[in-house]
């Protein structure tokens, strides 16, 4: 990884995205951009878990819309999560020139199938990003503005991303190697907190 950090912007007011953004924040490689209009951008937003220790987590950038994005900025990971499917229609269309010829968008699919196709289709034809669902086991609450609760368990949350109704032995070759490379990095951020599986 080079000396620059690489862009990461999160679209919705998702908890789990709070996760995801937090722990990929805390290893120093990334600039994270949060788009959520539900965080207020002067507070610090603060992490508790359930056995009482807190963690204060600053983004970088706070936006509470699109309007706020420079159209200079080119995001390399995108974890985005939406309401309906219209949502995410609209989202994509907003989305589409903050993206570079390498984005990875992950979208949040607990508890949904098959979003990731849809956006797809949402975005551009000449759109090459590279689009995965991400799902968790995490237990992870929204208590108030600019305050989250984890839920501790006692087993290990698993983070899993890739494909809707793929194996992974059918996954290309391109494919497989972004997959393996996210998973680094979310291994990366771990600190043991949660396990990275790649959907089979």
């Amino acid at each position: 990884m080079s000396n620059s950090r690489l862009n990461v912007l999160t679209v919705g007011a998702n908890p789990n995205l709070v996760y995801y953004s937090w722990k990929l924040n805390k290893t120093g490689d990334f600039k994270i951009h949060l788009l959520n209009d539900e965080i207020n951008p002067d507070n610090q937003i603060v992490i508790t878990k359930s056995h009482g220790s807190s963690s204060v987590f600053n983004p970088d950038v706070i936006y509470s819309d699109f309007s706020k994005l420079s159209l200079q900025t080119k995001f390399d990971i995108v974890f985005l999560s939406s309401k309906s499917l219209q949502d995410i229609s609209n989202l994509s269309s907003n989305l589409s020139p903050f993206l570079n010829a390498n984005s990875v968008i992950l979208i949040e699919s607990t508890g949904f199938v098959n979003l990731e196709p849809f956006l797809k289709n949402c975005l551009p034809s000449s759109s090459s990003s590279s689009i995965f669902s991400i799902l968790s086991t995490l237990d992870i609450r929204k208590l108030d503005q600019n305050q989250y609760f984890i839920n501790d368990t006692a087993l290990t949350p698993e983070i899993i991303i890739g494909e809707s109704n793929t194996n992974n032995s059918k996954y290309q070759s391109t494919t497989l190697s972004k997959l393996i490379s996210i998973s680094k990095i979310f291994q990366s951020a771990s600190s043991n907190d949660y396990k990275l599986t790649i959907k089979n």
